[in-house]
Formats: C-alpha cells, sequence, structure tokens
C-alpha cells in the first residue's frame, strides 16, 4: 500500500526561524514544503526536499470553485491553487493582451485550462509546458462564444491564429500553449 501522510505545521512569529518545536521535526521530515503570503503574492518553496533540489519557488493564487449546493440552495464552495505568470525575476507579467471579444473568450477557456487538463511533453509543445489540442479548446470555448454553436470551432480557429501572430499563445500541430507561463525557480520553464 502506498501512503502520503501530510502535516501542517507552523513557524514561529519570526517566520526566518523556520518550524516551532523540537529540530527532529525538520530530520524526520522527507519533505518540507513552506507557504509564505507577502503583499498580496503567495509563493510555495521547497525547504527541504530527500529526493528533489532545494530552493524551488511556485507562485500561486487561490481561486474559489463551486462545487455544488446544499439541502437549503446555498452554494458549496472550496478552493484551489492555481500558478500565477510569473517573469524570470518572479514579478508578476501578463502575457501579451488578446483583441476582441472572442479571442479574449478563447484564451480565457485556455488560461482556466491548462491547469486542469494541460499535459507537458507532447510535441511540438516544450517538453516542459502543458498544451491541450486545439480540438480540446475548441471544446471549451465555444460555451463561452456567442455565435451559432455550429460556427464555433471557425471562430475558435479565427481567434487562436491572431493571437498565435502575436505570440498571445502558441499554436503548431494541432497544439496549443502559454509561452511564457514561468516559475521563478525554473528560469522560464513551466513547473
Amino acid at each position: 500500500m502506498s501512503v502520503c501522510i501530510l502535516v501542517i505545521h507552523h513557524s514561529g512569529k519570526n517566520q526566518d526561524a523556520g518550524m516551532r518545536g523540537s529540530s527532529a521535526l525538520l530530520g524526520a521530515a522527507d519533505q518540507v514544503l513552506e507557504v509564505r503570503q507577502e503583499r498580496g503574492s503567495r509563493t510555495v518553496r521547497v525547504y527541504k526536499s530527500r529526493d528533489a533540489g532545494k530552493g524551488i519557488e511556485i507562485d500561486f493564487e487561490l481561486k474559489t470553485v463551486e462545487l455544488g449546493l446544499d439541502a437549503d440552495g446555498d452554494a458549496i464552495t472550496s478552493c484551489v491553487l492555481t500558478t500565477v505568470l510569473t517573469n524570470a525575476s518572479g514579478r508578476f507579467e501578463p502575457p501579451p493582451k488578446p483583441s476582441g471579444a472572442n479571442q479574449r473568450r478563447v484564451f480565457q477557456a485556455l488560461w482556466d485550462m491548462l491547469p486542469e487538463v494541460g499535459r507537458p511533453g507532447i510535441k511540438p509543445a516544450p517538453d516542459d509546458r502543458p498544451s491541450v489540442s486545439l480540438d480540446e479548446l475548441i471544446e471549451r470555448a465555444a460555451g463561452l462564444l456567442t455565435c451559432e454553436p455550429r460556427r464555433a470551432p471557425e471562430r475558435v480557429r479565427s481567434a487562436v491564429n491572431p493571437m498565435a501572430a502575436a505570440n498571445v499563445l502558441l499554436f503548431q500541430d494541432g497544439r496549443v500553449w502559454l509561452p511564457s507561463w514561468t516559475s521563478k525557480a525554473s528560469n522560464n520553464k513551466v513547473l
């Protein structure tokens, strides 16, 4: 049986001093992840890892998602983590902007689906970047467009091509991915 036990702990008032309590806590752990929030930005950092590099940092944001309704009709919500775009210096850097309503809707669909269903390692996208097929993007974006459903594939394609030309997204051989989805520690690579 494979089991993962996750223990949540906290630092003292001086966050730089590390975890409170015995130093045996750190010694016994296989991996320690430190989560910080500074000036509105949240970051998880690999503080200790037996099998991987130390110091890797990933910026993220919390996104509220609706899971359904309870018996009273109130929304049942939870929270998911999504990575954020940053440049090599670690500052938030939005990609070039899509223009026009259809481009914005198609880009939003891609942005939302990459963390969920994007798969790295599928050519021609770089090995470390998640990508989706154009058909997957058409399926996701079709519901966001204001055209007749039968015209949605054509409209998505006509939104993707100019965005690819403007480097808003990358599109080649039926795969779509973002050009600058990066993390501070990855030197412009996707984690």
